[in-house]
C-alpha cells in the first residue's frame, strides 16, 4: 500500500462535479431572467459563472496532478548535510 495516492479519487470527484455544474449553468429555464448571452437559463450569470467553475476545476486538476508527480524519497536515500 506504500506509494498509493489516496487523494486521487477526491480530485477527480471535485473536478467532475465542478464541470457538470458549469454545464448546468447554461441549461435553458423558462421564467428566469435573461443572462448575458440573451436567453433565459438556470443561472442569470451563465457565461461568467460557468467559466469561473471551469477555471476552479482546472486549478484543482492541476494541483492534483502536481501532488501526484512528487515522489517521496525513502529515508535511507535522503541526503543530509553535516555542518563541520
Amino acid at each position: 500500500m506504500k506509494g498509493v495516492n489516496w487523494l486521487k479519487w477526491y480530485y477527480w470527484l471535485v473536478v467532475g462535479i465542478l464541470v457538470i455544474l458549469g454545464i448546468l449553468t447554461f441549461v435553458p429555464s423558462p421564467g428566469s431572467p435573461k443572462n448575458l448571452l440573451g436567453y433565459s437559463s438556470v443561472d442569470p450569470f451563465a457565461p461568467i459563472s460557468g467559466v469561473i467553475l471551469w477555471i476552479i476545476a482546472g486549478l484543482i486538476y492541476w494541483y492534483g496532478k502536481r501532488k501526484e508527480k512528487k515522489p517521496e524519497l525513502p529515508a535511507s536515500n535522503k541526503q543530509t548535510q553535516t555542518v563541520p
